[in-house]
Formats: structure tokens, C-alpha cells, sequence
């Protein structure tokens, strides 16, 4: 299970430093809209991530927590939450192989003129969330943050996971805004629930969100 501490519909802003090691909050700083390079696009190898139980197998794989590492998952829902906020499942509902990937097709929106979006669907047992949000620097990534069923709704938290390796001075042409697409695919597991909410949060997301991030919501 991904950590509920800072889970966004309850607890609020959580510290914009976050709490993994490897990465920081950034300046915040937009490119020169001159900059003669508008709208171009990158292709940037990912930086290697841990992936998190991603090697256990289908039997032995437990929710995962963050733990300073940025998640790709797969990560299942755990079938309990310890926030007295938060219900536990109902019927045994729980959402399983919640994988996140990232496009390396981002463009550079200096102007941020470009909408951050998430839509939603389901296909049997199965979903999909497609999005697209802002990131500072083109080595950032999107991470599942957090993973849970609360009662009958399903929530998939998605953040934006700041990389140190490429925020330095001498790597203007690596600052954005890059809108950069990613895609959340899993499994529902003891049926379906009554709803799937699915969140995108970060310094760049804007949206109508429970903070202002993106947020799409779908009746099941």
C-alpha cells in the first residue's frame, strides 16, 4: 500500500518538500516565453526508478509504501486503512497491478497554455486512466502516491516526482514546463466499486481538483 500520511482528500496541502530524499521542490521558475526553441519536443531516456515489489510475484506481492522511492508499481490497495478518516473496503473491494508508465513524447508548454487532463476507462475488471500534466524539468516524472478503496470508491492518486539529476544550471534546455503524458493501468478485485477517482497533483498541475489539481471521477 502506498502511505495514506498525506492522503489529498483528507489531511490537505502536504509539505510541498515531500518526503523522499532524492528529490526536491525546484524554484519554480518558467522558461524565457522568447526562448526560440517554443514548442519543442524531447525524447529523454527516463531515470532508472525503483520500482517497488515489481520483481515479487502475484501471491507474495504486499501494498507497497513509498519510503522515499518514487513508485511505478505495480501496487495493490491494502484491504485495511489505518486513517480514522478513511473506511475501510467494503466487501472485500481492492484495486490490484496499479502500474503507472510515462510517454517520452512531452512537449514544452512555456507558456502552460496546454490543459492538464485525466479520463477514465473501464473495460470488465479492468481500467485505464490516460493523463497529461505539467512538469518542471524534463528528467521529472509523474509516481502513484496513493492506492486505496474507502468504503465503495476507488481513489488512485497520481503526483509529480521531481528528479535532482538533471536541475542544474548549466541545463537550461531541461527546464520547462513539459507537458508530459502518462497512462495508469490495474485491476479490480472483489467486483467492481461504486466509483473510480482518480487525482494528479503538482507544482504545474491546475485543475478542479479537491487542491487544484486534475481530477476525472467515474460512476461504475
Amino acid at each position: 500500500m502506498v502511505s495514506l500520511a498525506g492522503c489529498a482528500s483528507i489531511l490537505g496541502q502536504p509539505d510541498p518538500d515531500g518526503d523522499a530524499p532524492a528529490v526536491s521542490a525546484g524554484d519554480g521558475a518558467g522558461s524565457d516565453p522568447d526562448d526560440s526553441n517554443s514548442g519543442r519536443t524531447t525524447d529523454t531516456a527516463e531515470p532508472a526508478t525503483t520500482s517497488g515489489d515489481a520483481e515479487q510475484d502475484e501471491t507474495s506481492r504486499e501494498p507497497s509504501e513509498r519510503s522515499g522511492e518514487v513508485i511505478d508499481g505495480p501496487v495493490d490497495s491494502p484491504p485495511t486503512n489505518d486513517h480514522p478518516w478513511v473506511d475501510d473496503p467494503a466487501d472485500g473491494l481492492g484495486l490490484t497491478e496499479v502500474t503507472l508508465s510515462i510517454s517520452t513524447d512531452r512537449t514544452w508548454d512555456f507558456l502552460g497554455t496546454e490543459p492538464d487532463e485525466l479520463s477514465i476507462s473501464v473495460k470488465d475488471d479492468r481500467f485505464t486512466v490516460d493523463g497529461r500534466g505539467h512538469l518542471e524539468w524534463d528528467c521529472d516524472r509523474f509516481a502513484l502516491a496513493h492506492i486505496l478503496v474507502d468504503d465503495r470508491t476507488a481513489e488512485v492518486y497520481v503526483e509529480a516526482a521531481p528528479n535532482d539529476a538533471c536541475r542544474t544550471s548549466d541545463n537550461d534546455e531541461g527546464r520547462g514546463p513539459w507537458l508530459t503524458p502518462f497512462t495508469v493501468t490495474g485491476r479490480f478485485v472483489g467486483g467492481r466499486p461504486d466509483a473510480l477517482e482518480v487525482h494528479l497533483e503538482g507544482q504545474y498541475i491546475e485543475g478542479d481538483g479537491p487542491r487544484g489539481g486534475a481530477f476525472a471521477r467515474t460512476d461504475l
